[in-house]
């Protein structure tokens, strides 16, 4: 299984926050593009078989990367993507880290990380399907 280490607004695995869109086609063969909406003004790239989706400002500048399961995706030492919302949550606050609830999921503003579940309710008690991080706000 593919580990994942995130250093917030800086790397998420092997994006930086200074990869443009050119150097991400250079680096991964498999790489494949769609845009994310009909009102995209940019590409989103697929990467390492669709279990990582880069996107781009207006010019190319990667600014945030989404991670889906399998790959185990960490931040310090929390893994992002194998418990519920609800214990990711309390780890956070355990911390002292500030958590937000989205409608959505939750939202850890201070680390630029946003946590998405297809089956989210107020509980919190549902499944992670794909972490957001934000790495260039430019």
């Amino acid at each position: 299984m593919t580990v994942i280490n995130i250093k917030p607004f800086q790397v998420c695995g092997p994006i930086n926050n200074v990869d443009t869109y050119s150097d991400v086609t250079k680096k991964y063969l498999d790489h494949q593009e769609f845009k994310k909406t009909p009102q995209s003004k940019f590409v989103t790239s697929s990467i390492l078989g669709g279990n990582i989706h880069v996107f781009y400002s207006e010019t190319g500048q990667c600014v945030g990367v989404e991670v889906f399961p399998p790959l185990k995706l960490i931040w310090d030492d929390v893994e992002l993507l194998s418990k519920d919302l609800k214990f990711i949550d309390n780890l956070f606050k355990q911390r002292n880290i500030g958590t937000e609830v989205s409608d959505s999921g939750i939202e850890i503003p201070s680390l630029g990380i946003s946590l998405y579940s297809h089956d989210f309710d107020d509980s919190l008690c549902c499944s992670v399907d794909s972490v957001y991080v934000l790495l260039n706000s430019n």
